[in-house]
C-alpha cells in the first residue's frame, strides 16, 4: 500500500477515534448569542426529546426542544415575551419553587408575564402547544400567581399560589382538569397587606437525607405561617382536603415555631423548631402530638441546639448541634434521648470549632468532618462503637485552614474526598488509607485544582478541576487514571459551567464560550456499562416510581444487598423489601434520578437507573 495513503488512513482512524471522545458544541441559535445569553440549563426529558431553557438576546427566557441533532424554539406566548420574562425557573438550595415537572404525560412549566408587577402562570405543554392554566381570580396580577409546584401524587398536583399584591400564599390542588383552592385555616389567611402569610415551602436542607414534603398514608405535612407570624406544622387530609394546624406548647412566640427540615424515621416525621427562648429543637409528631426531644445539658442558650445535617446510621439518628460555649457537636438519638458524642481532644470543644457536618456512610461506617481549634485544620473522623476516631491528615496538610474539605462522593466501592494544602486535591479512601489522585499539570497553582464537583454518568466518574488560568475543565476518571476532556476551541477561557444530563446515550453539559455566551455541549464518549456490570437480569417496575417499586419474582432474594445511590454515586440508603415480596417503599425519598446497586453473594454487582417522580 502506498505509504502516503497508509499514513492518511492512520491519521483518519486516529481522528475518528479521538473525535468519538471529544466535546462537541451545540452552538446557541442566532438571537441567543450575546454575552451572558444562550443556554441557561434545566434540561428535562419529555416525549423522547430533551427540553432546555435559553435566554434570548432581548432578555426573554424561551423553551427549546432538542432531538439529538437540532434545537427547535418553542416561542414564548404573547404577553410572556418581554425582557426577564417568559419561561421562569426558580429553584434554590433553600426554597424549591417553580421548576419543570412531567406529570401524567404532560410537561408543566411556569411563565412570567410582561406586566411591570409581573405574575406567574402555569402552562401545560403536550409536545406541540403551550396552554395556560388560567390563574384563579385574585391570583393573576401584581406579583400573584403560581409560586411553587410542591409535590404530586398519582391523582393530583399540589401547587402554591400567591394572592394579588404578593400577600398570602394558598394551597391549590390540580387533577389535570380542575384547579381547586384549599383555603388556608383561619388565622393563616391574611390579605395582601400581610405578605408571607399562609402556605410556606419547606426549605431544602441540602445535607438532609429527606428533601421533600412528607406524605404518610393520606396525610401531607405542610408548613403554614399565621397572621401572628408564628410558623406551624399543618396537616392536609388528602381525602377530605381539610387542613389542620398544630401549634406546640412553648413555640407560640413571634417568629417562633416550625422551621421545617422534615425527616421520616419508621413513618414518624421529625422536624426542626425554634422555641420561645430561641432554642433550636428536634421535634417529632406522633399520635397527633408534637413531642420535643430535649437536648443534653449545655445546649440551653439562645440559638443553641439542633442545626441540621441529620443522617440515619445503625438505626440511630445523628444530628449537628450548637453548644452554649459556641462549639459544634454531634448528637445521637436512639429513639428516646439525645446524647452528645465528642472527640477526646479538647481543641474540638472551643467556640466555633467542632463538628462541621458532611456526614456520609461508607462500608457501613459513619464519617464526619471536624474543625480543630489548636491549628485551625479540618479533619476526617470515623464513628466506631459510639466513639470518634480521627483519620490522620496526609503529609503537608496540618497548616492553618488546610485539611479535609468534604464533598464526599462514593464511586466504584471507594470513597473520594476533597483535601486542601494550598491546592485542592482529590483523595481516594478505602476505609483505612488515603491515597492522593495526583493533581494534573496546569491545575496546581494556589487555590486551584479539584473543585469538589463530581458527577456519575453511565459508569463513569466525571470531575471538575479549576486550571491555573481559572478555566473549569472536565476530567474523566476510571478509578485509576484521570483523563482530561480539554475545553474545545473558543471555550478555553471559561469552560464547563454546570448541568449533567444523559439523553440518547450521550452526555449534555453547559459550557461558556470565550465571548461570554452559554452553549449546550455534547459528549459522546460515555461508557454505557451501568446496565452491563453483570449478566444477571433484573426487572424493576414501575419506573419512574412515585412510592413503591417492585422487583421481578425470579430475581428477588438472588442478591445480598440493595443500595440506593444518588446521581453523584453517593449512598442514600440501603433498601429493605416489604414482607419478603420484593416491594420497596421510597415515597420519602426526594424526586430525581438514582441508581440501584445490586450486590450479589459472589461479589459481583449490577447498577440500574431508577427515576423517582
Amino acid at each position: 500500500m502506498n505509504s502516503k495513503l497508509l499514513l492518511f488512513l492512520c491519521v483518519l482512524l486516529s481522528f475518528q477515534f479521538t473525535n468519538s471522545q471529544v466535546l462537541v458544541p451545540i452552538v446557541s441559535p442566532t438571537d441567543y448569542d450575546n454575552n451572558t445569553f444562550g443556554y441557561s440549563g434545566t434540561p428535562i426529558a419529555f416525549n423522547g426529546s430533551l427540553y432546555l431553557r435559553y435566554r434570548k438576546n432581548n432578555g426573554n427566557n424561551v423553551l427549546f426542544r432538542f432531538d439529538g441533532n437540532q434545537l427547535s424554539e418553542i416561542p414564548s406566548p404573547a404577553n410572556y415575551d418581554g425582557n426577564g420574562r417568559g419561561y421562569v425557573i426558580s429553584v434554590s438550595s433553600f426554597w424549591p419553587t417553580l421548576k419543570p415537572v412531567v406529570w401524567n404525560n404532560t410537561l408543566y412549566l411556569g411563565y412570567k408575564n410582561n406586566a411591570s408587577s409581573s405574575s406567574n402562570t402555569l402552562f401545560t405543554f403536550d409536545g406541540t402547544t403551550l396552554t395556560p392554566i388560567n390563574n384563579p381570580i385574585g391570583y393573576s396580577q401584581d406579583y400573584g400567581g403560581i409560586t411553587a409546584m410542591l409535590t404530586s401524587t398519582a391523582d393530583a398536583m399540589y401547587l402554591n399560589y400567591t394572592i394579588d399584591g404578593g400577600g398570602e400564599r394558598v394551597l391549590f390542588k390540580y387533577d389535570g382538569t380542575n384547579l381547586v383552592e384549599i383555603p388556608s385555616p383561619p388565622g393563616y389567611d391574611a390579605t395582601n397587606d400581610s405578605p408571607g402569610i399562609g402556605l410556606l415551602d419547606f426549605p431544602q436542607n441540602i445535607n438532609s437525607f429527606f428533601k421533600e414534603i412528607p406524605i404518610i398514608g393520606n396525610t401531607m405535612f405542610l408548613q403554614y405561617s399565621g397572621e401572628d407570624y408564628i410558623s406551624d406544622l399543618t396537616l392536609l387530609d388528602m381525602t377530605t382536603d381539610e387542613l389542620t394546624p398544630y401549634r406546640g406548647v412553648g413555640y407560640d412566640g413571634i417568629n417562633r415555631g416550625f422551621l421545617g427540615y422534615p425527616m421520616l424515621i419508621d413513618d414518624v416525621p421529625y422536624f426542626k423548631y425554634i422555641n420561645n427562648e430561641g432554642l433550636f429543637k428536634l421535634v417529632k409528631f406522633e399520635n397527633n402530638t408534637l413531642i420535643t426531644i430535649d437536648s443534653p445539658p449545655g445546649y440551653s442558650d439562645e440559638f443553641s441546639g439542633y442545626l441540621g445535617d441529620p443522617i440515619l446510621y445503625d438505626n440511630q439518628l445523628y444530628i449537628r448541634a450548637k453548644k452554649d460555649n459556641g462549639s459544634f457537636q454531634l448528637l445521637g438519638f436512639d429513639g428516646t434521648q439525645l446524647t452528645e458524642i465528642t472527640p477526646a481532644d479538647a481543641s474540638y470543644q472551643q467556640s466555633l470549632y467542632g463538628y462541621m457536618g458532611n456526614p456520609i456512610i461508607f462500608n457501613n461506617d459513619l464519617y464526619l468532618r471536624y474543625f480543630r481549634g489548636d491549628d485551625n485544620t479540618y479533619r476526617l473522623f470515623k464513628l466506631e462503637g459510639g466513639n470518634l476516631s480521627e483519620i490522620s491528615l496526609p503529609p503537608n496538610h496540618d497548616f492553618f485552614g488546610h485539611g479535609y474539605y468534604g464533598d464526599p462522593i462514593f464511586f466504584d466501592n471507594a470513597l473520594y474526598l476533597k483535601y486542601y494544602n494550598g491546592v485542592y486535591s482529590l483523595y481516594k479512601f478505602d476505609g483505612s488509607t488515603l491515597t492522593e489522585i495526583p493533581t494534573p499539570t496546569g491545575f496546581s497553582n494556589f487555590n486551584k485544582g479539584y473543585t469538589g464537583e463530581a458527577y456519575v454518568a453511565g459508569s463513569d466518574l466525571f470531575l471538575v478541576y479549576k486550571s491555573n488560568t481559572d478555566a473549569r475543565v472536565l476530567f474523566k476518571y476510571d478509578g485509576t487514571t484521570l483523563e482530561e476532556l480539554p475545553n474545545p476551541t473558543d471555550y478555553e477561557t471559561y469552560g464547563f459551567i454546570d448541568s449533567f444530563n444523559i439523553y440518547n446515550n450521550k452526555l449534555y453539559l453547559r459550557y461558556r464560550h470565550d465571548d461570554g455566551k452559554y452553549d449546550l455541549m455534547e459528549y459522546n464518549g460515555l461508557t454505557l456499562g451501568v446496565d452491563e456490570v453483570t449478566t444477571k437480569q433484573v426487572k424493576i417496575y414501575p419506573n419512574p416510581v412515585t412510592d413503591v417499586f417492585h422487583l421481578s419474582d425470579s430475581e428477588y432474594d438472588s442478591f445480598k444487598t440493595l443500595i440506593l445511590l444518588d446521581i453523584n454515586g453517593r449512598e442514600v440508603t440501603t433498601l429493605h423489601g416489604d414482607n419478603g415480596e420484593g416491594s420497596y417503599h421510597i415515597g420519602h425519598i426526594a424526586k430525581g434520578m438514582y441508581f440501584l446497586k445490586f450486590v450479589y453473594p459472589d461479589g459481583t454487582t449490577k447498577s440500574l437507573k431508577l427515576i423517582k417522580k
